[in-house]
């Protein structure tokens, strides 16, 4: 059930954004014969949910499963730097008021779109670079330089304040779905702030 509001910015004290409380989660639906994978932020406080990246995906082996770890933890970050996270208004995909009903929509797309037939990428391995063994992340902006690729994925982690991220299996959701938690120096929670973020030392 979509948050029928318009969604509203988290207040603001002295012109700057209050810190939000936000907690993150992969989502993996194997109900089809496409696995399908969400990452689905939660606004704490308000209690919405709203999927920000979902893709089909093949069984990831040991080795590929701790490079797809960091790169899902990436992603996580670069939207939470986002000040659009949960936008101001309506959107094509509003917030839900649950984790399974924000992944739906999201999951019935991609089984619509390939009609029950597994891709060849579903079946693949990310892509990586042969030098580095590093995953090769897919930007939604351009990028003019080398250089200027390295600093943005810099300036991703260091958002992150120090804090260790790492995803923990937690129980599966109310429909069944595989379901991981983002920790943070070991919480499920964390404050948004304008520069980072910080473990929040109040949570409900």
């Amino acid at each position: 059930m979509s948050v029928s509001q318009a969604v509203k910015r988290t207040g603001t004290m002295n012109g700057k954004p209050t810190p939000r409380r936000v907690k993150a989660f992969r989502i993996t639906d194997r109900q089809g014969r496409i696995p399908v994978k969400c990452i689905v932020i939660e606004d704490v406080d308000r209690g919405w949910f709203i999927t920000t990246e979902f893709s089909g995906r093949g069984p990831y082996t040991r080795a590929i499963k701790p490079i797809m770890d960091r790169l899902d933890a990436w992603n996580v970050l670069n939207r939470l730097r986002d000040d659009n996270c949960f936008p101001d208004g309506p959107t094509e995909m509003p917030p839900d008021d649950s984790i399974d009903a924000a992944v739906e929509q999201p999951i019935a797309r991609i089984r619509k779109h390939f009609h029950g037939k597994v891709p060849d990428w579903a079946k693949q391995r990310p892509p990586i670079d042969q030098q580095s063994g590093a995953v090769v992340i897919g930007l939604s902006r351009k990028v003019s330089s080398g250089e200027e690729f390295k600093q943005l994925q810099q300036d991703v982690w260091d958002f992150a304040s120090g804090l260790e991220l790492r995803w923990k299996r937690a129980r599966r959701t109310p429909a069944g779905r595989l379901c991981d938690v983002l920790t943070f120096s070991g919480s499920d929670e964390v404050l948004v702030t304008p520069t980072g973020l910080r473990v929040s030392l109040n949570r409900k």
